[in-house]
């Protein structure tokens, strides 16, 4: 049997402590809209019959819940990092899957490199006056890639964003995935280096702002980690 239960952001600390729920060994999750206080639909389901929907990659399950991002992909093109960085290895790297966090936390050289292909797309925009940088905004004393208008009118074309996770599980991401709407008419990158979190952190964090309109699930016993792009709001 399924157990469904609501206000998914406040519920699922869960992942940080690998005691989700006792003698359950799968569970899953859709995050709908989390710019959005009134929505409704986010979804937890918990469960030895949940079904892994979708593309499936490894899971590691060492107090925190890992899976190892190989590759990036934006508007076609692979991005320029050593993939060595998301790689864990004994107690050093990794990629935990994480819905505390709204944004997604990476190495500062993948950031980096994730922030000038971002950038690219917006000089090379047929309309790119409409698209002025905002340096107002900062976390952790970084400053974040920001610009000037609204993600769900202006950036409905944005061209494809991919992760890709080891056994070639591809994560297909959408503009609302990717950027931030942080006050009516300003926008950001969801995605942060690491380092503003933990100098010494070599971890990578999977935020609920990328994971939002999918539903992904958990297998303990085969160690995997399975999502499908999904509106959460189907269930009922």
């Amino acid at each position: 049997m399924w157990l469904i239960l609501y206000n998914i952001l406040s519920l699922l600390s869960f992942s940080q402590n690998g005691r989700i729920c006792p003698g359950y060994r799968r569970f899953g999750y859709c995050i709908g809209n989390v710019s959005d206080t009134s929505y409704s639909n986010h979804k937890l389901f918990l469960g030895n019959s949940v079904a892994l929907l979708g593309y499936k990659t490894s899971l590691v399950v060492d107090t925190k819940y890992y899976i190892n991002l190989e590759k990036i992909m934006v508007n076609g093109d692979v991005l320029a990092i050593d993939s060595n960085i998301f790689k864990k290895k004994g107690n050093i790297g990794g990629m935990v899957v994480d819905t505390g966090s709204t944004y997604t936390y990476m190495p500062l050289l993948a950031v980096k490199s994730f922030e000038i292909a971002v950038m690219n797309i917006f000089d090379e925009d047929e309309d790119e006056d409409k698209f002025t940088i905002n340096n107002t905004f900062s976390r952790g004393g970084y400053m974040k890639l920001c610009y000037d208008g609204d993600v769900k009118q202006d950036l409905g074309s944005f061209p494809p964003v991919e992760l890709i996770f080891e056994r070639g599980a591809t994560m297909d991401l959408t503009a609302d995935n990717i950027f931030h709407q942080i006050s009516k008419s300003s926008f950001c990158l969801g995605i942060l280096p690491i380092e503003i979190v933990d100098k010494g952190a070599t971890i990578s964090i999977l935020g609920n702002l990328i994971q939002q309109q999918f539903f992904t699930s958990f297998d303990l016993d085969k160690k995997e980690f399975a999502f499908e792009r999904m509106d959460c709001a189907t269930w009922d």
